[in-house]
């Protein structure tokens, strides 16, 4: 009967140092359970963190959109300032046009009349060349002025798109 109750006691024992080892692992398992479920405070904490970064994201926004705002308004400021420049080309083509032609009509009937002249011809050779230039000067503001039409209506075209991708 001893052996037993030695056994017994040996059973006894082991099954106690199972039981305690067992109890250890459910609390341990159970902290982990408690711990790993959100309380209020962190769904709060959760909850402010995201009204911030949604209130970050919002200033951005508005700066971006009040940066992109001024952007379009100094396109505008320098197209308007190349509009007006180009109305001035014209102006001035215009004048050298209509220069040019009162020097080729008042040419024409000195070069048609029969004069011996040697200052006539002078005067004649005199607005030839003149004429010549001036053609020169005409082609080339023409030149300008259709390159400068060309750039204003292409900036005029990027700033609609630009504005209409805006809204």
């Amino acid at each position: 009967m001893k052996s037993t109750r030695t056994n017994s006691r040996h059973l006894d024992r082991y099954f106690m140092d199972r039981r305690d080892k067992i109890d250890m692992n459910c609390d341990s398992t159970r902290y982990g359970i408690v711990k790993r479920e959100p309380d209020h405070g962190n769904i709060d904490r959760l909850k402010h963190d995201l009204v911030e970064q949604k209130e970050e994201y919002e200033r951005q926004i508005n700066q971006l959109k009040k940066a992109h705002d001024e952007q379009i308004c100094k396109f505008c400021t320098e197209l308007e300032k190349s509009s007006t420049l180009l109305h001035e080309y014209k102006l001035e083509l215009d004048a050298m046009r209509s220069e040019l032609n009162s020097k080729e009509k008042q040419s024409k009937p000195q070069t048609n009349g029969v004069s011996s002249n040697d200052n006539s011809q002078a005067k004649s050779l005199e607005l030839a060349t003149e004429n010549i230039k001036l053609k020169k000067d005409l082609a080339a503001l023409t030149s300008k002025y259709q390159t400068l039409n060309n750039e204003i209506q292409d900036a005029r075209q990027y700033i609609l798109k630009m504005i209409e991708g805006l809204e």
